[in-house]
């Protein structure tokens, strides 16, 4: 009998929403957007997220040193902190939500001494809004490079003379890649996920003159796809409409 009450719910739901009187989630709803060995899952509505962070960093003092002798890299921690603040490509509604937000990242980075400070860093993020332990609004990872600069020779070939804006060594500078995953809508319960490159000044302990360097200034540029709701208009088929 059981079997029997929910096949003819089944029945009807499929009814309702083929006369377009409820709402169904299309095919691949929930889905990553892209997945090893499969096609691209489209169904995304894709909008601008356009950050500035300018905040605190905080290195721990030990320091992790190779043992082998031709080794030339240290391993180091530190704490990120800092508001976000929209820039000019910024879209909404989800991204503004991040607007005033707390950012928070726990850092490790590799690096070498000498002549530079060239290396890659890894770590998570994390961002709250108010106050409490349930108020995250997005997580994630990010990682990249320290001190690699590539913009230089695109604009040197390219641009004017003398265009070279950007050292293929670059102190205190680091680019890279953020993802991971915002909340929206109703009781938070909407996800959407992060595509975002990130480039700014920082992740080193010390500035060029060896001085403690306590701040960091991060772009983040990208986008936020929301999966998409409801049913596309069914096209009408081949002489359908037409008079006879």
């Amino acid at each position: 009998m059981m079997q029997r009450s929910h096949l003819i719910s089944l029945v009807l739901l499929a009814g309702l929403a083929a006369l377009g009187l409820l709402l169904v989630p299309r095919a691949g709803h929930g889905a990553p957007p892209f997945s090893e060995g499969d096609i691209v899952n489209p169904e995304f509505r894709i909008s601008a997220i356009s950050k500035l962070l300018h905040g605190t960093q905080v290195f721990d003092s030990a320091l992790s040193v190779a043992l082998c002798k031709d080794a030339n890299a240290l391993g180091r921690q530190a704490k990120l902190q800092a508001p976000i603040q929209p820039v000019s490509c910024d879209e909404g509604p989800i991204s503004a939500g991040l607007d005033g937000g707390n950012f928070r990242a726990d850092l490790w980075t590799l690096t070498r001494s000498v002549p530079d400070h060239r290396g890659c860093f890894l770590g998570s993020w994390i961002v709250s809004i108010g106050r409490g332990a349930d108020r995250t609004f997005g997580f994630g990872k990010l990682r990249g490079s320290l001190e690699s600069g590539t913009h230089g020779e695109l604009f040197q070939l390219n641009g004017p003379p003398n265009s070279n804006c950007e050292f293929c060594t670059s102190p205190l500078h680091f680019e890279g890649f953020l993802d991971g995953e915002l909340r929206s809508g109703p009781g938070y319960r909407d996800r959407s996920q992060l595509c975002c490159t990130i480039q700014g000044t920082g992740l080193q302990p010390v500035d060029m003159n060896n001085r403690l360097l306590g701040e960091f200034i991060m772009r983040i540029e990208g986008s936020v796809l929301t999966p998409c709701h409801g049913l596309v208009n069914a096209r009408p088929q081949p002489g359908e409409g037409e008079r006879e």
